[in-house]
């Protein structure tokens, strides 16, 4: 992609990324503590892309769940398009952990393109009609990465088994929720730009863009959620 093709591409897309921001209560607004007896949780949009997807894999670590999601019949060795919600204890910043991810991928990336879109309030829904809906803080961050050197990240992560293609695209979504925060990643990784890829086709990004604003996070009776 030569660099007026990129200019023009990333200027599309901060207009995509920022569109429909108006609708936001407030902007850095700090969250509503609910009710000790609701927990909240990752709602994502069913069949992202129009395909079936299938969950990858389910961690959990100190402080930290990292559920994976790939378009089914693709593996963690090679998948086009993967989907990633980590569930961080409240006290972890989800912001300074993808502002880590995009200062590692500065470092090994040819070219980085970012695209931010400041913090605005958003409520969630509820899984019952007179349960108090969400009321959380979410930010979106857009990367585009060319030509990265797989070695070297491989030696930063300690991990043979990271992949990656010449081209890495990965939309953040940030949510810092009452009880948890929560990052929300949609990622695609190819050969080259394309007309059925997030890179090549406005419509494909357009997609990406309703998938990841319908992104909400969903209150529930804490006693259902541990029954889990």
């Amino acid at each position: 992609m030569s660099q007026i093709a990129r200019r023009r591409w990333l200027g599309f897309m901060a207009l995509v990324l920022v569109a429909g921001t108006a609708s936001s209560l407030s902007r850095g607004a700090s969250v509503i503590s609910p009710d000790p007896d609701y927990w909240d949780t990752v709602s994502l949009p069913k069949n992202a892309g129009g395909t079936l997807w299938q969950q990858l894999s389910d961690t959990t670590i100190p402080g930290e769940r990292v559920e994976e999601y790939v378009p089914f019949g693709e593996t963690a060795a090679d998948w086009s398009q993967i989907i990633t919600v980590k569930t961080l204890t409240i006290s972890r910043n989800p912001r300074a952990i993808v502002d880590g991810t995009v200062s590692l991928m500065r470092d090994i990336c040819d070219h980085l393109s970012v695209v931010n879109v400041a913090s605005k309030q958003q409520v969630g829904k509820s899984s019952e009609t007179f349960m108090p809906l969400p009321v959380y803080d979410e930010s979106d961050v857009f990367t585009v990465c060319s030509h990265p050197d797989l070695p070297k990240m491989q030696a930063k992560l300690a991990n043979s088994k990271v992949t990656l293609k010449p081209y890495e695209v990965t939309w953040y979504k940030i949510m810092k929720g009452s009880n948890a925060n929560f990052i929300v990643q949609r990622a695609w990784h190819g050969n080259a730009p394309g007309p059925f890829n997030v890179l090549g086709s406005p419509t494909v990004l357009a997609e990406w863009k309703s998938w990841v604003m319908h992104v909400t996070l969903l209150r529930q009776r804490a006693s259902y959620i541990k029954a889990q």
